[in-house]
């Protein structure tokens, strides 16, 4: 009976470490998410203010292309706003 009691005990508490090994991993899996996304965020509205910049300096479209990778329509939009 005591043999059984302790091997309850034992699969409860590899079962308690397994759910929190796995809450763990998931919030490290959202904060991994969390700052790509911000990352590309911040990327995205760099290259947007680089096309600005190149607009001001009447550079070319094609260059603003080449240089900030925004398609052509992305750069004749800025030109509205």
């Amino acid at each position: 009976m005591q043999q059984e009691i302790e091997a309850n005990r034992s699969t409860m508490a590899t079962n308690e470490l397994l759910t929190i090994e796995r809450m763990r991993s998931d919030a490290w899996h959202n904060e991994a998410s969390a700052l790509r996304n911000a990352w590309l965020e911040g990327y995205a509205e760099a290259r947007t203010e680089v096309a600005r910049t190149m607009l001001r300096h009447n550079r070319p479209i094609d260059e603003i292309m080449e240089v900030t990778e925004l398609a052509r329509d992305e750069i004749e939009t800025l030109l509205v706003a």
